[in-house]
């Protein structure tokens, strides 16, 4: 049975939190499965925040869109810069034990 909605009201883009990075990808499936026509939810991974996978989801790229893609982007590149600075570490071992 297929049920269409009249009307579906989402507020995006937004950035949400996953466990699993796998989670943003099936998210996002689960959604485009909801609205099912010609809408598309898209969606973009970006990065680890504290223990958390970071992903955005939006319907277009826009100036909003970036806006917040760069403040959790902006966010990332300084936690990661920061437990570099506390470890002592290159970076790459850093990515590598948290990926």
């Amino acid at each position: 049975m297929h049920i269409k909605p009249k009307d579906l009201r989402v507020n995006l883009p937004i950035v949400l939190g996953f466990d699993d990075y796998h989670e943003i990808s099936a998210f996002a499936s689960a959604i485009n499965a909801i609205i099912h026509g010609k809408l598309r939810l898209k969606y973009e991974e970006l990065g680890l925040l504290g223990n958390q996978y970071m992903g955005i989801f939006y319907l277009h790229r826009n100036q909003e869109f970036q806006e917040l893609r760069d403040e959790f982007v902006g966010m990332i590149d300084k936690e990661t810069m920061d437990a570099e600075a506390a470890c002592g570490t290159d970076g790459q071992e850093y990515q590598k034990e948290n990926l």
